[in-house]
């Protein structure tokens, strides 16, 4: 089991129980030393149970007269940042009646954090493997704190070397208050007699109808209230006095429950931390379905790979359907298309050949007309100029080259004449000393290759049936 500790932070001191060894007090000038202190004095994965001034942690009060958590989160929320901030912990303290703003009903007191410093001090301490278990501020003491309704009663927690008191008082009247006093290190306050303007402040008086008023002092280690208190004997003589040790003020802290509205660790994140005992039993029960996982797996294995062979096999039919429907669209669509392109392009080359007649001047000769041969849409023609210094000299006048000019008019007859039909200018040349020419261009493509994106004129027939096919038709010469 794991090792309580008793931890309070108190202005510029924290405070550590070490069990067996009593109490130890070390100065804090700053509220992150706190976890060095701990470290130092307390062993790994103990629980911790925290007692703090507000102040110290950052801690602020506010009155909310009507009370309800729910109501006052989303009230508040609006008004004060630090509460919107989920790292920022908040809680309440047990109700005070606030008739003068309330009207007389029960209210009580908020208290919230301005700065995330209850966070960030759980984080720290649980990544280093302690549990904070509890966390209450000084004014939570009053919901354990043992006073007895219509008599009045007094809670001191007092360090008199440090100079600094937390006083609760509830008087026989109903009035309720919380102070805190402090010194600040000054040499020459004296805390008792601060003690006593507070209690004639409120007007606590020891003759309380026959009934002496309850004061239950908790002193710090090296305090001995009966010799420092100046006025102990009267003390003692007209009131119940109780004197305890920091030991008895953890003992009541952990008396308060921990889901006391008061706390503020309730709306910090929780992280789940396991024993050693914990992560033995996980372990066991972690083996005992791994065990239980392998015998279902061995059963159910043969059942399995049936099922799974069978599943397999269906969706290879399933498949096998799938393709050879898919395949016999594609065909029809092949056969379609196919003879759409044999009928278009067979009408380009037919235009040609028909152009050529008018396209062709008388002094020159075809020799050879080429069209549909290895690629549909290409075609090759060759032929001659017997007239060629007529062509060379009208070349050099229109200050063009040879091989151009005496084919530029055959050139725009066949574009003109034959629509869609293209010359490729750098497969048209001309052999000035033999009058020989060789012109190559496209006849005009099927209609449908302009919707479809990368269409190229086929070469071969589709495998459209190993029975049969579509003859394709022999080249124009």
């Amino acid at each position: 089991m794991a090792k309580q500790h008793g931890i309070i932070i108190w202005e510029k001191s924290i405070y550590c129980e070490v069990p067996g060894k009593g109490w130890t007090r070390q100065a804090l000038p700053r509220l992150e030393d706190a976890v060095t202190v701990i470290q130092e004095h307390c062993e790994k994965n103990a629980s911790l149970t925290f007692l703090y001034d507000p102040d110290t942690l950052h801690t602020e009060f506010t009155e909310c007269p009507l009370g309800g958590r729910a109501v006052l989160r989303e009230a508040l929320a609006s008004a004060h940042d630090s509460i919107a901030n989920p790292h920022t912990a908040w809680g309440f303290q047990t109700p005070w009646p606030l008739s003068a703003t309330s009207g007389g009903n029960q209210g009580t007191f908020c208290s919230y954090e301005t700065a995330p410093s209850l966070y960030l001090l759980n984080q720290t301490l649980g990544d280093l493997g302690y549990t904070m278990a509890r966390a209450f501020p000084m004014a939570s003491l009053t919901a354990q704190g043992g006073i007895t309704p219509g008599r009045t009663g007094i809670l001191l927690v007092i360090d008199q070397p440090q100079g600094q008191t937390f006083i609760y008082i509830y008087t026989s009247t109903g009035i309720r208050t919380c102070r805190k006093l402090y010194g600040a290190g000054r040499a020459d306050y004296d805390i008792w007699s601060e003690i006593s303007m507070v209690l004639g402040e409120y007007g606590v008086t020891f003759d309380d109808g026959g009934q002496r008023p309850q004061v239950r002092i908790y002193q710090a280690p090296g305090n001995d209230c009966k010799t420092q208190c100046p006025y102990w004997d009267i003390l003692s003589r007209q009131a119940q006095v109780e004197l305890f040790d920091f030991g008895s003020l953890i003992m009541l802290t952990r008396a308060v429950p921990a889901g006391h509205s008061s706390s503020l660790l309730s709306d910090l994140p929780r992280s789940l931390r396991v024993d050693f005992g914990f992560q033995v039993t996980a372990a066991i029960f972690g083996f005992i379905l791994v065990g239980f996982g392998i015998y279902a797996w061995l059963d159910l294995r043969k059942e399995h790979k049936e099922i799974t062979a069978r599943r397999r096999t269906e969706r290879s039919y399933t498949d096998q359907k799938y393709r050879l429907e898919q395949n016999r669209r594609e065909i029809e669509n092949l056969r379609t298309l196919y003879s759409q392109e044999i009928f278009e392009l067979s009408r380009g080359r037919l235009g040609l050949v028909e152009s050529l007649a008018t396209a062709i001047p008388r002094d020159a000769t075809l020799l050879s007309v080429s069209a549909g041969g290895e690629e549909d849409a290409r075609f090759h023609i060759r032929g001659v100029f017997w007239n060629r210094q007529p062509a060379a000299s009208s070349a050099a006048n229109a200050g063009l080259s040879h091989s151009s000019t005496p084919l530029s008019a055959i050139k725009s007859e066949l574009e003109r004449t034959v629509g869609g039909l293209l010359v490729d200018e750098t497969k048209t040349n001309m052999t000035p000393d033999s009058g020989e020419f060789a012109m190559e261009g496209t006849t005009p493509l099927p209609e449908h290759a302009a919707t479809v994106p990368g269409w190229k004129p086929s070469t071969s027939l589709p495998a459209v049936s190993p029975t049969g096919g579509i003859p394709r038709p022999a080249p124009v010469q």
